[in-house]
Order: structure tokens, then C-alpha cells, then sequence
């Protein structure tokens, strides 16, 4: 199984600059969207090294906001930085370093998210809303297999079972900025296999850099329950074998995250524009 990694940039230099207090219009998420939301840009910058990842969906605590995204994509003190029209490093003026790992869990598919806290006074920067997509309204949080595979004893050849609950036959929509088909910023769309209490996993399009973004079920648990939060997507392809299910792609579903979920709005509007519906 291979994690869906973010693209390390090798560059000289003595690191990070420390950081100061600027104030910024909005930050960068992708070609036309803009600010800290579900499918944004997201760089780590350690002694002159670059790689980039992308968010996950937005969570809260008593503290304030909480960026998800993979937890192999960094450890807990991690400085976390997007780019803004006014930055605040010395280094680069374009960059703002908007917050710090606070919890990072990479134990494998399932087990792998970290949130990061957004400084108090750039919170008006985050935008819960997916970008392109929207979303997300809630959660998804049915359990099982749209189809599964089964070895009968007297059998070399597997029987495809079905699963009668149409719910679980979702559409993954997610927004990322992977290498090639996701550079820029990309909306892509996969189709649901499994639901596993920690995971799921999907057919589509994902490459490195990826890691970390959110994804959206599309037709979620009902009538009037759409674009629910899937996950985090962590992981590139998983276990051939099929010991964890049949799929190529796989996440972190979002109820494993160890915080409140922040609602987006339907219509994935470009800026942070609170009120909007």
C-alpha cells in the first residue's frame, strides 16, 4: 500500500525565516479559488525543502479552527503555509504561515489524519466550503461494501456479492492539487466500494500531492442529505490481496477525526463569504 504523498521540492537556503504579523487580502486554494478551505493548497517548508500536499475538510474545537489533512504529511509542531497576497515571512513575502500541527496519527489506512490549528488572527481566512464542490453538509457515516468478493471452498473462481443499500453506492467527489492530473488545483470525481468503519475506498483519479485533501459523498444518506464529508484521502492504491477490500484509492473517514465538523455551503462561492447561501 502506498501513501498518497505530497511532492518534495529539494531548494538551498537556511530554512524558515522567522515568522511576523502581516495582513493578507485572501491566500490561494487553487485556479479561482481562493482561501483555507477543503481542497486548498497546502506547502511544509523545512530547511530549504518544499513539498506540497492539499486540506481536508475544516473542524473546530474550543479553541477555533482546525485544518484536517493526512497525518503522514506532518508531525505535530509543524509549521503549516499557504500562499497569501501579503505573506508573513522574511524569506518569501508572498507566503503566510497561518499555523502548527497539533495532532498528527500515521498508522495506515484509517488510521492516518492530523489537524492543524489556524492562528486566531487569520481565522477570517478559512472557508469550510469545498472548493468547486461544495459541501460538505454533515457527514457520511453508513458502514459496507457496495460489492464484495468471495472464495467459495469448492470454488477457484470468487463469487461478486451485492449490496441491496443504494446509499452506499456513492459518488467521491474531492479537490486536491496532485502532480499532473490535479496540478493547479483539480476537481475529480471516483465511485465508492467500500465503507469501512475507519476507511473507504474508491476508484478515480488521485496522485502525489493529493494527500491530505478532503473528499464529499455526493448523494449522501438521503433526500436532502447531500454532499456529506467522506474522509481524508491518505492512501494512492491499496492491498492487492484484497485483505482490506477491492479499490485503488483509500481515506480516512472523516468521523475519525477527534473534532467538530464545520458545515460548507452548497454553493462553492470563491472567496470567504460568510452569508452566502
Amino acid at each position: 500500500m502506498a501513501v498518497a504523498g505530497g511532492i518534495p521540492r529539494s531548494g538551498r537556503g537556511k530554512g524558515r525565516e522567522p515568522a511576523e504579523g502581516g495582513p493578507t487580502l485572501f491566500t490561494y486554494a487553487g485556479l479561482g479559488w481562493f482561501g483555507i478551505r477543503p481542497g486548498a493548497w497546502l506547502l511544509l517548508i523545512k530547511e530549504g525543502e518544499v513539498s506540497w500536499r492539499s486540506m481536508a475538510q475544516i473542524y473546530r474545537d474550543s479553541g477555533g479552527y482546525l485544518v484536517s489533512t493526512a497525518g503522514h504529511c506532518g508531525k505535530v509542531g509543524d509549521v503549516a503555509t499557504v500562499i497569501g497576497v501579503l505573506g508573513n515571512r522574511r524569506d518569501i513575502p508572498v507566503l503566510l504561515d497561518f499555523g502548527r500541527f497539533v495532532a498528527s496519527i500515521d498508522q495506515g489506512l484509517g488510521r492516518d489524519w492530523a489537524l492543524i490549528r489556524v492562528e486566531p488572527r487569520w481565522e477570517f481566512l478559512v472557508n469550510p466550503t469545498m472548493a468547486f464542490w461544495g459541501g460538505p453538509k454533515g457527514m457520511y457515516t453508513r458502514i459496507g461494501s457496495v460489492a464484495s468478493l468471495v472464495f467459495p471452498r469448492d470454488s477457484i473462481l470468487p463469487q461478486v456479492h451485492l449490496n441491496p443499500d443504494p446509499s452506499l453506492a456513492q459518488v467521491v467527489v474531492h479537490y486536491g492539487h496532485g502532480l499532473g492530473v490535479g496540478t493547479g488545483g483539480t476537481p475529480r470525481a471516483g465511485v465508492a466500494l467500500a465503507w469501512l468503519p475507519d476507511h473507504f475506498m474508491f476508484f478515480g483519479a488521485v496522485s502525489p500531492g493529493d494527500s491530505g485533501s478532503g473528499a464529499n459523498a455526493l448523494l449522501g444518506e438521503g433526500l436532502g442529505r447531500t454532499m456529506q464529508a467522506a474522509g481524508i484521502i491518505t492512501h494512492i492504491w491499496v492491498d492487492p490481496m484484497m485483505r482490506e477490500g477491492v479499490g485503488i484509492m483509500g481515506g480516512t473517514r472523516a468521523t475519525q477525526v477527534k473534532a467538530t465538523l464545520v458545515d460548507g455551503e452548497l454553493l462553492p462561492y470563491p472567496f470567504p463569504a460568510p452569508g452566502l447561501p
